[in-house]
């Protein structure tokens, strides 16, 4: 990941608040809903800062390992972001919740320099996300009818603590 954080960023920006508002506009019925959503996102607009190459996309099937290499695949939403998104979707994606293995992650990733509040920033990017994913399956399960979707919107709203680092 850090690799790919240092190489050119593209001029196109992957705008997740932009995307929220997208697909909340193309919601009719809504089966979503988060506390204090636009507070929340208008203060993490604040913090936010697109000048990375971002995945955007760290699902586990995004990943792949051999025994000689490891390899990211799907740079379907690949752009300019900030490098904390990343980091809040692959802790989220893989279920990485315990502060000893964030910590083991930010050890490599910072070069054993972090910031102590690395943390909590990356934990607001992991709510946002929620917000972000459960729109999107919202709007996917309003337009195909699909079962998955609306079990998607659901995860992301049933457990709105699951992101909080656990010691």
């Amino acid at each position: 990941m850090k690799s790919l954080h240092t190489k050119k960023a593209p001029l196109f920006i992957f705008n997740p608040f932009g995307k929220i508002e997208f697909y909340k506009s193309q919601i009719k019925e809504c089966i979503v809903s988060f506390p204090n959503e636009e507070n929340f996102l208008e203060a993490l607009k604040k913090e936010y800062k697109p000048n990375t190459l971002c995945h955007n996309d760290f699902v586990q099937g995004n990943i792949l390992y051999s025994d000689t290499k490891d390899y990211l695949i799907d740079y379907e939403y690949a752009a300019k972001n900030d490098y904390r998104f990343d980091i809040a979707s692959f802790f989220s994606e893989n279920n990485i919740h315990y502060i000893d293995q964030r910590d083991q992650f930010y050890q490599s990733y910072f070069d054993w320099e972090i910031d102590p509040m690395i943390d909590v920033q990356v934990q607001a990017f992991e709510r946002m996300e929620d917000i972000l994913w459960g729109y999107w399956a919202n709007m996917l399960y309003e337009q195909r009818g699909e079962q998955i979707y609306f079990d998607l919107s659901l995860i992301h709203i049933s457990e709105p603590t699951r992101h909080w680092a656990i010691s």
